[in-house]
């Protein structure tokens, strides 16, 4: 269902990754992290970190959308920028000030780290984040230049070449561990984003056999990939297999039901 534009399962589903990964940080990780000597008398919402993946998956669908509307790699790079960095920047800049005034220990960086922070590349550079939560711009980043880099591709028929290199890559690197372009590529992640951008060819463009059958592919390769403890490995699995139905589902028409005013944000 659109309006004005927006898909409003979409923007559903993005309010619910946003609540599972806010219920996450308040409860799991904030007592294993502040106080771990309270950790297990606190009933702990471990698998709030796959919200991530589920953003992820939405990331796919919208930039490929975004794709779409844009004439060079340049106007998509310039668009993703302005959309992201000065947000990123007051959230960063404001996290950093409260810290070094107030203090948090095992928290605070030095200024050359905060300089550092401000490009966003921290996490792949192995530089201390002013907020550890801002891991997973990095990867959205990666992903913002490997599309405008294979902006052409991605843009024409040779997208299903691209997609099955990406898939195969990702699937070496888990057996084999390519050094230096697991981050670059978001190999670990590579299943999620690429699903999503399928499933925006599934919902937007057509019923054909192979968007209906990519993000089967994309989770036969997350099934395998997935790195998780033994003892969560098939909950994560499982989890992550609802969120790739839930897309399913809208690509059909059948997650109306979903659109909720609390779970819509407008922007």
């Amino acid at each position: 269902m659109k309006s004005k534009g927006r898909f409003l399962e979409l923007d559903a589903l993005r309010g619910i990754a946003a609540i599972i990964v806010v219920i996450y940080h308040y409860t799991f990780i904030y007592h294993l992290k502040i106080s771990p000597q309270e950790f297990d008398t606190y009933n702990k919402f471990s698998y709030g970190n796959l919200g991530v993946e589920l953003f992820f998956i939405l990331s796919g669908f919208v930039i490929f959308m975004s794709l779409q509307k844009v004439n060079s790699p340049f106007e998509f790079l310039t668009k993703r920028f302005i959309r992201l960095y000065p947000t990123y920047w007051i959230a960063m800049i404001f996290t950093f000030l409260v810290v070094s005034i107030f203090g948090l220990t095992g928290r605070e960086v030095t200024m050359n780290e905060f300089l550092i922070n401000t490009t966003m590349l921290q996490y792949g550079l192995q530089i201390p984040s002013v907020d550890g939560v801002y891991w997973s711009l990095f990867h959205e980043l990666m992903f913002y230049f490997l599309m405008a880099a294979a902006f052409r591709f991605v843009r024409s028929k040779y997208l299903i070449v691209f997609s099955l290199i990406w898939l195969s890559i990702s699937l070496a690197n888990h057996f084999y561990h390519i050094t230096g372009i697991s981050l670059l590529l978001n190999l670990v992640y590579t299943p999620l984003f690429l699903g999503g951008i399928y499933f925006y060819k599934l919902t937007v463009e057509e019923k054909s056999r192979i968007n209906i059958i990519l993000p089967v592919i994309c989770y036969l390769v997350y099934f395998i990939i997935v790195d998780a403890n033994i003892d969560r490995i098939f909950t994560e699995r499982l989890i992550v297999l609802g969120f790739f139905l839930m897309f399913y589902l809208n690509a059909f028409n059948a997650l109306k039901f979903i659109a909720l005013k609390p779970l819509i944000f407008s922007r």
